[in-house]
């Protein structure tokens, strides 16, 4: 084998996605910094509208993971809003749009999870075995964007020949397309790679399906 994909979550980040103390923190700016961007947008609304509107849309992608589905980050935060104010998302100038967007996102880099204290040294170790590495991650409610923003910052990005995120690619663990698709990318075999995650449903049932080995 000479590829090895790896999860997100509980992997190579140590905190719990949606109950840690730095999670919650996360959702406290969302919802103020969301609550701001739709009054500057014209459209008022209470935190408790937000907060509503977002267990909502989490309740929903939670469903879609477990079916192995997923929409685009956008998608999701439309979804949001629509749950307000019914049908506004399409009705909003580009430039109100992307702040609702931007308040919705930019929280995960002002309150970012706690990493797994060796993944630096791990991604590096990779690396210099001459190993493809990637990244196959479930997504909440931060884009692709802003992951490898962060990335960036945490000096991982180097080291990921490929990343795949669920809210990019529209499909989720276990699905095996979302496995394949990575694994295509870097022109690769099931059996040239290793998948490396802490759930059995989508980390190990999900890459099974495509025949990659796991741990």
């Amino acid at each position: 084998r000479d590829m090895v994909t790896l999860d997100l979550w509980l992997t190579l980040i140590v905190d719990a996605p949606a109950t840690s103390t730095l999670s919650v923190k996360r959702d406290v700016l969302r919802i103020e910094q969301m609550t701001a961007a739709m009054d500057a947008a014209g459209h008022p609304v209470t935190e408790e509208q937000i907060r509503g509107a977002f267990a909502v849309a989490r309740a929903d992608t939670d469903h879609a993971h477990r079916n192995g589905v997923d929409r685009t980050f956008e998608l999701w935060i439309r979804q949001v809003v629509d749950h307000m104010h019914p049908q506004l998302f399409d009705q909003l100038p580009d430039e109100d749009a992307d702040r609702i967007i931007a308040a919705a996102d930019e929280p995960f880099i002002q309150s970012p999870p706690t990493v797994h204290e060796y993944a630096l040294d791990l991604l590096k170790h990779l690396n210099s075995e001459g190993l493809k590495v990637a990244l196959i991650s479930n997504t909440g409610f931060t884009s692709a964007k802003m992951y490898r923003r962060w990335f960036t910052e945490l000096g991982w990005l180097e080291y990921f020949d490929v990343t795949t995120f669920s809210n990019e690619a529209c499909v989720a663990k276990p699905t095996g397309s979302i496995f394949q698709m990575t694994l295509d990318e870097l022109q690769r075999e099931p059996a040239d790679a290793i998948h490396v995650g802490d759930q059995l449903h989508s980390d190990v049932m999900g890459a099974n399906r495509v025949g990659m080995s796991t741990v």
